[in-house]
């Protein structure tokens, strides 16, 4: 994924300000790849197996994390890809 991708997955990640859209619906429209969003999956997020330590905010976080990664701070409704 390119630096031009990864600001599309963001600003559509951040329009929850604008939209009604819930983050079970972004996360699947930034999972499928529609609205004009790049696919964000294991073809596209490449892990390079070296342990990262993932920090969440004040609201709710969607963590793209596999072992060895170390979640700090994920909420039970939060999810992981």
């Amino acid at each position: 994924m390119c630096y031009r991708q990864a600001t599309w997955v963001l600003a559509r990640w951040q329009r929850r300000r604008h939209e009604t859209a819930s983050c079970t619906d972004r996360v699947a429209t930034i999972r499928s790849g529609t609205n004009g969003v790049p696919k964000l999956d294991s073809s596209t997020v490449l892990d390079d197996s070296v342990r990262d330590d993932l920090f969440g905010g004040l609201g709710v976080d969607w963590f793209l994390s596999t072992l060895p990664d170390v979640l700090h701070g994920r909420k039970a409704n939060e999810q992981i890809f």
